[in-house]
């Protein structure tokens, strides 16, 4: 078992190459790796055969790491809350 400290992620990609390669010794990524699908290049076993590491692949244009952040549109209601709030936060810096 690896020290918190040792779990790391390496996501590599460069200008020239279509895909992107992610190394990691985290457990949490490696699952998150498979929840998105990227493909298992190789695992890599401790002397005991004990998996340590992953290596995936994945094209630049499929890779996502993050949650894509969506805006949700505001009702006239809450525009009107967000305005009202905006105008009292000028006053009170204004003070």
């Amino acid at each position: 078992m690896l020290q918190k400290l040792e779990q790391e992620t390496v996501i590599c990609y460069n200008r020239e190459d279509d895909n992107v390669s992610i190394y990691t010794a985290s457990a949490i990524d490696k699952r998150r790796c498979e929840k998105l699908g990227f493909k298992l290049e190789s695992v890599n076993r401790d002397e005991k055969g004990n998996e340590m590491s992953w290596d995936y692949s994945v094209s630049k244009k499929e890779f996502r790491w993050g949650k894509k952040k969506t805006i949700k549109p505001l009702s006239e209601e809450e525009r009107k809350i967000m305005a009202w709030r905006l105008k009292e936060n000028i006053k009170k810096s204004k003070k």
